[in-house]
């Protein structure tokens, strides 16, 4: 993986260099800004890391859990103590958070808003997010998106002001069971429009000429699969 993945690294990091440099004054000015932004997180991971789980919790109105149980992937079940030394505050953002105290592998932990990863925290503790699906995202079934009519599925997100009250903003709703398009049918759009968008687009093909000693998975369910 190091003989692939070093060359395009390098390459693409010296490509976006050359453009930084021929944007003038500006680019480097947001570059320099967002590596700011990258510190101060840091810096308030490191500030929240010292405070103690009970003032975090009471902060975000959270009520910590011995034994927090959670299912996804198929029905496999975790179950965490949320106050085991372990967890770690600047890694909970499930403070405010509902159902993001799961496992750190992403395909089993897709029902909460975010996944147990340090770089979600700190937690800013102005809103709770919640976000509803469909059905199991971490649910282990390709032949039944592959062969069947069901469509994958889909999450709305949602995010309640903690400090003050407020409605809560949403992300677009999920279309209807009657409505959805099958998963299926939209990977076959999905294939067509790709290829179309090869055909016209130089830079997709340059791509996909310099990706092309990459062997394709002979494993057609993998799409499919959760993992």
């Amino acid at each position: 993986r190091i003989a692939s993945d070093e060359p395009l690294y390098l390459t693409a990091r010296e490509r976006f260099e050359q453009r930084r440099r021929a944007a003038g004054a500006s680019l480097p000015q947001r570059v320099e800004l967002l590596r700011a932004e990258g510190a101060a997180l840091e810096e308030r991971a490191m500030r929240q890391q010292a405070e103690r789980p009970s003032d975090l919790a009471a902060a975000a109105g959270a009520r910590l859990k011995r034994a927090y149980r959670m299912s996804s992937g198929g029905g496999v079940p975790w179950v965490v103590d949320e106050h085991a030394s372990w967890y770690k505050p600047h890694e909970r953002a499930r403070y405010s958070c509902v159902n993001c105290s799961g496992d750190v592998v992403p395909e089993k932990d897709l029902v909460g808003c975010w996944p147990l990863w340090p770089q979600f925290g700190p937690d800013e503790l102005e809103f709770r997010c919640v976000r509803r699906w469909t059905s199991d995202p971490g649910e282990q079934a390709p032949h039944k998106y592959m062969q069947g009519r069901a469509p994958l599925p889909c999450w709305r997100t949602c995010w309640t002001p903690l400090k003050s009250p407020g409605a809560e903003r949403c992300t677009a709703a999920c279309p209807s069971a009657e409505s959805a398009e099958p998963a299926v049918e939209w990977r076959a759009r999905w294939d067509a429009e790709l290829h179309s968008f090869k055909e016209r687009d130089g830079t997709a093909r340059d791509v996909e000429r310099a990706t092309g000693f990459i062997r394709r998975l002979p494993n057609s369910d993998f799409f499919w699969s959760v993992y």
